[in-house]
C-alpha cells in the first residue's frame, strides 16, 4: 500500500502566500495560495488566518488529513526573531490541535538557496530585488550572511541602491557637479515629472524602497545604449553583490571546496540578458573556478517542502 505521509512548505511573502504538499517521492499532490503572511504588513491576526488557510487548503487539495503530515518548512519575509518564531509555530500548533509537529521555520532567503540545490543546504545564494542579501552555508551546516541591512544602511547591488545611485546622478547634473547622462530624460518620463526640482516631492513623499526600485529598468536600458554613468553605476552593483558573496565565501571557507553551488535569485539577476549578472558572473568566475553558478529550477514553496522532507525524513 502506498504512503500517504506528506511533508508542507510553504513560502509566505508581503502580498501572497503558497502552501504546498509533496510525497514520499517528492512530487507535489496538494497546492494553495492564500493573501499575505507577513505581519509586519497586514498584522498578526491577518497573518495567522492567511497561514493557517494556506496549510489546511494545500492539505485538502492533497486528499490527505493531519495524520499524514510528517513536517513542515516555512519560508516567511519578516519572520527572523525568535519571538516571531515562536509565535508562528504557536499558529502551526493550534491549527493542528497539538504540539508535537515537527516545523522548521526559516529565513526566505534560505529557501532561495535551496531552490537552486534542490533543497540541499550547501553554497551560497545572492538575492538582488528590491533589497539584496547573500546568505551561504558549509557542509558542516554553518550558516553566515551579508548585506541586507535594507536601503538606509547599505544594499548595494539592489535595485533600490541601483535607482537612488542614478537619481543621484541626475541631481548632479543638475547641480553641474556630475556628466551628463542620458537617464535624466527617461527618468522624468518613468516618474512623470518635467524638471529635476520635481524630484523633491516624489522622492519624499513616499520613500518605500519599492517606489525606487521599479525604476531599475531605466538604468538598465540606458546603460545598454551606452551611457557612461549609468554602466558605472551597474559595475558598481556588481561590486557590490561580489563583494557579499565573497565576505560569505571567506566566512565559510567555501573556497577550499572541491566545488560549491552560487545561485542568483531575484529580478535584477534572472531576468533575460541581465547586465548585472553578466558582470558579476564574470567576476565569480575569475576569483572561485570551483564554483558553479546556478539559477533557481524550483518554486520556493517547492523548495521549502523539500527542505521539509530532508529535515524530517521518516
Amino acid at each position: 500500500m502506498a504512503s500517504t505521509k506528506i511533508w508542507i512548505g510553504v513560502d509566505g511573502g508581503g502580498t501572497k502566500t503558497i502552501g504546498c504538499c509533496i510525497d514520499s517521492e517528492n512530487k507535489m499532490i496538494g497546492i494553495a495560495i492564500t493573501g499575505s503572511t507577513n505581519q509586519n504588513s497586514v498584522g498578526l491576526e491577518s497573518a495567522k488566518q492567511e497561514l493557517q488557510q494556506a496549510i489546511l487548503k494545500a492539505i485538502q487539495n492533497a486528499n490527505r488529513s493531519f495524520e499524514d503530515v510528517v513536517g513542515i518548512c516555512l519560508g516567511i519575509s519578516g519572520v527572523d526573531r525568535e519571538q516571531d518564531i515562536q509565535t508562528v509555530k504557536n499558529w502551526i500548533f493550534e491549527l493542528f490541535n497539538s504540539t508535537n509537529l515537527k516545523i522548521k521555520i526559516v529565513n526566505d532567503g534560505v529557501v532561495a538557496l535551496a531552490a537552486g540545490t534542490d533543497g540541499i543546504l550547501f553554497g551560497v545564494v545572492v538575492i538582488s530585488g528590491t533589497g539584496t542579501i547573500s546568505l551561504g552555508f558549509n557542509h558542516q551546516q554553518q550558516t553566515c550572511r551579508a548585506s541586507g541591512w535594507g536601503g538606509l544602511l547599505g544594499d548595494e547591488g539592489s535595485g533600490y541602491a541601483i535607482a537612488a545611485q542614478a537619481l543621484k546622478a541626475i541631481v548632479n547634473q543638475e547641480d553641474g557637479i556630475g556628466p551628463k547622462t542620458s537617464m535624466t530624460e527617461k527618468m522624468f518620463e518613468a516618474i512623470g515629472i518635467t524638471n529635476a526640482q520635481d524630484l523633491i516631492p516624489w522622492a519624499y513623499k513616499d520613500t518605500a524602497w519599492n517606489r525606487f526600485a521599479a525604476l531599475f529598468p531605466v538604468v538598465e536600458t540606458c546603460a545598454k545604449e551606452g551611457d557612461i554613468i549609468a554602466n558605472q553605476i551597474l559595475d558598481d552593483a556588481a561590486n557590490g553583490l561580489f563583494n557579499s558573496i565573497c565576505a560569505v565565501v571567506t566566512r565559510l571557507q567555501l573556497q577550499n571546496e572541491p566545488s560549491f553551488p552560487i545561485v542568483l535569485a531575484g529580478g535584477i539577476l534572472t531576468h533575460d540578458d541581465s547586465p548585472v549578472a553578466k558582470r558579476l558572473i564574470l567576476k565569480l568566475q575569475n576569483k572561485y573556478q570551483n564554483s558553479q553558478i546556478k539559477l533557481q529550477n524550483l518554486e520556493a514553496h517547492n523548495a521549502a517542502a523539500l527542505l521539509a522532507f530532508n529535515s524530517f525524513s521518516i
